[in-house]
């Protein structure tokens, strides 16, 4: 069964909100688009996963390559793999990332659970980690300024308070 997209990678999200939304050869404004569909994440990190479509046969323009298009403004020329697809895995520009013989040596897999073995299969395979609620929450805390890590502190506390009380 395959998971819901938002729970899919941001990558995959982006891929499936240009197919529809966008279309191919059209003009979008990268900045309104992602703002909308990604109001959790700043739209230039989304912009980063629109350019990892790359690797994925996907041709997206901007003023930089076709000066027929107006500065802050892009055109997906050509729609690649649809990732977001049952089956279909996205490949990633590894950027710099060469990995060494010696970090995949120095990796400690004797070391590890064999439950945890098997999750890490899983993921390679699906070519990605799947999100938590968890990370999620995790990752909203991290990007909030102190006043709302506060808020959402003091809320996790209550809550965790509210279910000792059940017991």
């Amino acid at each position: 069964m395959t998971r819901p997209l938002h729970r899919r990678s941001v990558v995959v999200r982006v891929a499936y909100v240009l197919f529809h939304e966008v279309g191919e050869g059209k003009v979008f404004a990268p900045e309104a688009l992602f703002s909308e569909h990604f109001p959790e994440r700043r739209w230039y990190d989304v912009e980063r996963r629109m350019r990892d479509l790359r690797a994925n046969g996907w041709v997206i323009d901007s003023a930089r390559t076709d000066h027929s298009i107006e500065p802050g403004h892009c055109r997906l020329t050509t729609v690649g793999v649809h990732v977001w697809e049952d089956g279909q895995v996205p490949v990633y520009n590894s950027g710099s990332g060469l990995v060494t013989r010696a970090e995949i040596a120095a990796l400690d897999l004797p070391g590890m659970a064999d439950q945890d073995l098997a999750v890490l299969v899983d993921w390679m395979e699906a070519g990605e980690r799947p999100v938590t609620t968890l990370d999620e929450a995790w990752d909203l805390f991290r990007k909030a300024k102190p006043a709302r890590q506060q808020e959402l502190r003091q809320r996790v506390l209550a809550e965790v308070g509210a279910r000792a009380r059940k017991r």
